[in-house]
């Protein structure tokens, strides 16, 4: 986490996307995802799926009977900004 704070800090300029499977449910109220999004405020890193252009709530399906989140994509404040339809 801090190897990324400081990309983000000496990078302030850039457009930054972070993405994979962090293992956390932000559906759920338990450490692992507290922690990320307390990580990803102290670095002004915003979610994705919490942007206004965001249209799908999932990134699995098992047959179309079951979605989850399973990747989480985070980005730039200055990116995050700057996405528009």
């Amino acid at each position: 986490m801090s190897v990324i704070e400081n990309l983000l800090k000496t990078n302030a300029e850039c457009l930054v996307v972070c993405g994979g499977d962090f293992n956390v449910d932000f559906h759920r109220d338990w450490a692992h995802p507290r922690f990320l999004i307390n990580f990803c405020e102290h670095v002004s890193l915003w979610r994705a799926s919490e942007h206004s252009c965001c249209t799908v709530g999932y990134t699995y399906n098992l047959n179309m009977l079951r979605f989850q989140d399973v990747d989480q994509f985070v980005l730039s404040e200055l990116f995050f900004s700057k996405c528009s339809y």
